[in-house]
């Protein structure tokens, strides 16, 4: 395996800027970088080798094993350790386009080799087993062995504390990462800390285990394609909208909670009445909505504001997006009140 020379501009590129890739502060908040990096890991073997994964963290080490068919294409270990090799396949334009679509599509495995002091990539795969090792994003080591361990794919990493200053994990916070993860991943379950993450139902699962017998009435689940919602309420003084865009958590809402928000009110006031002592339907609700989208665009660089207008080339795309999210809660409302009328 041998580094392009883009490849090492752009790692050196963001190590020097590691905050246009995530916030660097310290794991004291949930909505800290370093949650966003263990994310991202179990997003990537999702998605690439299994649906079975094991998270271990000792001290600020972090190891993650998935038992699948392994990695074993030179093209893919290479996009996966140093990212995609964009210069020179396509004009300045198209580039520019793919660039952003990539960085603000979620958060790309190679990101936690860059922001990451040292780095093990190792793929088993029929009695071999290949490693390569990075120190502070630049190839160090790949070695090719005989092994007896099963077929998948670890990663083993170590942040660097010269981004992320005096940096601890937080149990709570990276168990919530898991929940949050394993709920917009259908079929993942994650081992951690001797317990077994997964739902079986994503977020109406992640819904009734948050609310346990606090809820008011069973908790009402829309799945469609491109779109989940979960809700309920308690009787509490509480609004909690908790949105996902694919896999990301829009910790900060954008167009599709704006959306949610204009109809869901008038439904609630129509069809809950019943049911809700308050007068405002949104008071007391527990809410996990989620949209699914081929390309989404975040407003800011942290990934935590959906924007339906991020760039003028992907408009025409997600300008119906709201509408389509609006149109899909009244349909479902409208069919859940006549089946209970």
């Amino acid at each position: 395996m041998k580094m392009t020379e883009h490849q090492i501009t752009e790692i050196e590129f963001f190590r020097s800027r590691p905050g246009l890739l995530t916030d660097c502060r310290d794991g004291s908040s949930a909505r800290d970088g370093i949650y966003k990096v263990i994310k991202a890991a179990l997003d990537f073997l999702s998605k690439e080798s299994s649906k079975d994964v094991i998270l271990r963290l000792e001290g600020q080490k972090v190891l993650v094993r998935a038992y699948g068919v392994g990695i074993t294409d030179p093209e893919e270990q290479d996009r996966i350790l140093f990212g995609p090799a964009w210069a020179g396949m396509m004009d300045a334009e198209n580039y520019v386009r793919h660039r952003r679509s990539y960085y603000y599509n979620g958060f790309p495995a190679y990101f936690i080799n860059i922001l990451s002091a040292d780095y093990t990539f190792t793929s088993f795969h029929d009695g071999l087993q290949y490693s390569v090792n990075c120190h502070k994003g630049i190839l160090a080591e790949e070695k090719e062995c005989p092994t007896k361990e099963r077929n998948g794919v670890e990663l083993c990493f170590t942040l660097d504390s010269k981004i992320f200053k005096d940096y601890s994990f937080n149990t709570a916070h990276v168990i919530q990462a898991i929940k949050y993860t394993v709920a917009r991943h259908e079929g993942l379950r994650v081992s951690f800390d001797g317990e077994l993450y997964h739902y079986e139902d994503g977020l109406l699962g992640l819904l009734k285990d948050e609310v346990g017998d606090k809820a008011l009435y069973e908790p009402i689940h829309l799945c469609e394609e491109g779109i989940e919602l979960a809700f309920t309420h308690i009787d509490e003084p509480v609004t909690e909208i908790v949105s996902f865009c694919n896999t990301v958590h829009t910790w900060d809402g954008g167009s599709h909670v704006n959306a949610l928000e204009d109809v869901l009110p008038r439904y609630l006031k129509t069809f809950l009445a019943g049911k809700l002592s308050s007068i405002n339907p949104m008071n007391g609700l527990i809410c996990y909505f989620g949209i699914n989208l081929l390309d989404m665009m975040f407003g800011n660089g942290g990934d935590t504001v959906y924007a339906e207008h991020m760039w003028e080339y992907d408009s025409d795309f997600n300008k119906n997006n709201g509408n389509k999210i609006t149109d899909e809660v009244e349909s479902f409302m409208n069919l859940k009140a006549m089946k209970e009328g």
